[in-house]
């Protein structure tokens, strides 16, 4: 696989939790932060993905019931 350079600014704080993940997991910062960007990519593809099914219903007409929003809040809000 093809790799590029990529430079960013990360505070210190940030930097010593990067290093101590990468020694306590036995990987290079670098197996990290590809890691923790494949993560990040996967998580918002998945979220743009049901927002778009979302609006999609929507457009459609399909609406969730009134009642079935209440018991979504309220097991959210752990109330039964």
């Amino acid at each position: 696989m093809a790799t590029v350079n990529i430079s960013f600014r990360l505070d210190k704080k940030k930097s010593a939790r990067l290093d101590s993940l990468a020694k306590s997991a036995g990987r290079t910062r670098t197996e990290v932060i590809n890691e923790a960007i494949e993560s990040h990519f996967f998580l918002q593809e998945l979220i743009l993905a049901k927002i778009d099914a979302g609006i999609k219903d929507a457009d459609e007409g399909r609406f969730a019931a009134d009642e079935a929003v209440q018991a979504e809040f309220a097991r959210w809000h752990g109330k039964k």
